[in-house]
């Protein structure tokens, strides 16, 4: 017995060959072909949806995403979008007006408030979790091309909040910085440090530059945040053996550290960062040289407070699991620019999501009085002397 795709492709071939007999038959032949014709046509409307579904493809079912999720609890609500209802508005308000949604040659989109549900979903799973084809079928929408181009969607959307939402402080607001935070680490305005996102796959391209210490497959990134715990600088998408270092060194910090830093201000970050008057980092341990007892002391202070940077990046993977094991095989330059971006998204969302005051503009405010009046000398101390000198503060 023939299949029903088997029948549904003669049908077609059928309707096809009756319409190209319409154009040479003689006149009273015209009838019976229409007729066979439209009996084709008919036949394929009912055989349509009785194919038998082919590999890729997802059963589309909207009941999940349309009676189940509205309705659960605000609990389980977060612990599948990793938001709760007033953040989700939160977040949509702050997208759903941008021009990707609105496009005038695009074709018909589904809902703001679906894509974002998607993409947020897929933000908070990892590894296998993640895959494609479980959140289509979950959500009742295509795979593949549907999902990705959701997801982009979405992205460029929250990508153009980026230097709203993630901004260095300005003048007025490190003088604030700094004012709140001068019992605890003088002057410093924030706090460096990196983070490591392990990759599901190993990478096609150049596979050993991305295998990190930890004996995984990785990429790395770079956060600065203050004591807020606000992300207010980063730079990503480095494999997984680059040194905290080294991507400082790329990073404009270091590269127009007079933009970011004036008088006696610094940012603190640990032992695998090179001391200078505009990072400060704990005493070394030498092999053969102990440190005293004044400077095991001053590490201590310093590193309770520098801290922060890692619980930075705790927070930030673990409202999106997603960095937890990235599910995407890095294979060329866009997929690099993909895991990037997704990463950036994270930052966002993370800033955005945070119970703060308002971020201020990006533009610089004049500089003001910054708790005890600047020393001229202190300002051009070196790195060493300026550490010194706050672990005589410490004291």
């Amino acid at each position: 017995m023939p299949k029903v795709s088997d029948k549904w492709k003669l049908c077609e071939r059928l309707a096809a060959k009756c319409l190209v007999d319409l154009l040479t038959c003689e006149e009273e032949e015209k009838d019976e072909l229409i007729d066979d014709c439209i009996d084709n046509i008919l036949i394929i409307q009912a055989l349509k949806y009785a194919v038998p579904f082919l590999r890729g493809s997802v059963l589309k079912s909207s009941d999940w995403r349309s009676s189940v999720l509205p309705n659960v609890d605000e609990d389980r609500f977060k612990s599948l979008l990793r938001v709760n209802y007033f953040q989700f508005e939160t977040v949509l308000q702050e997208i759903q007006d941008n021009p990707v949604f609105n496009s005038k040659h695009s074709a018909k989109q589904m809902s703001v408030e679906l894509q974002l549900a998607i993409v947020l979903y897929r933000l908070g799973c990892s590894g296998e979790e993640a895959s494609i084809p479980k959140i289509a079928s979950l959500f009742g929408c295509g795979d593949d091309e549907t999902i990705n181009m959701v997801t982009k969607r979405v992205f460029i959307a929250i990508l153009d909040k980026r230097h709203k939402l993630v901004v260095w402080p300005s003048g007025a607001e490190k003088s604030e910085i700094v004012s709140t935070t001068f019992d605890e680490l003088p002057h410093c305005i924030g706090y460096v440090g990196g983070m490591e996102i392990a990759l599901v796959e190993k990478p096609s391209i150049d596979p050993d530059s991305y295998y990190s210490q930890k004996q995984q497959f990785s990429l790395k990134a770079l956060i600065v945040c203050d004591y807020k715990l606000q992300v207010r600088h980063f730079i990503c998408g480095f494999p997984g053996s680059v040194d905290e270092q080294r991507m400082f060194n790329y990073s404009s910090l270091e590269k127009k550290s007079f933009k970011y830093f004036s008088g006696m201000q610094w940012i603190a970050g640990d032992t695998a960062y090179a001391l200078k008057p505009y990072v400060l980092t704990p005493f070394k341990t030498y092999p053969g040289c102990n440190l005293t007892e004044r400077q095991k002391k001053c590490n201590a202070h310093f590193s309770k407070y520098s801290v922060r940077v890692k619980h930075t990046s705790r927070i930030i993977k673990e409202k999106f699991n997603s960095l937890k094991k990235l599910n995407i095989r890095i294979s060329d330059i866009e997929s690099i620019k993909f895991s990037c971006a997704w990463f950036s998204v994270c930052c966002i969302l993370h800033n955005m999501l945070q119970p703060t005051e308002e971020i201020l503009s990006t533009h610089e405010a004049e500089e003001v009085g910054e708790g005890p009046a600047v020393n001229q000398e202190y300002n051009n101390m070196s790195g060493h002397a300026k550490r010194n000198a706050l672990c005589k503060i410490f004291q």
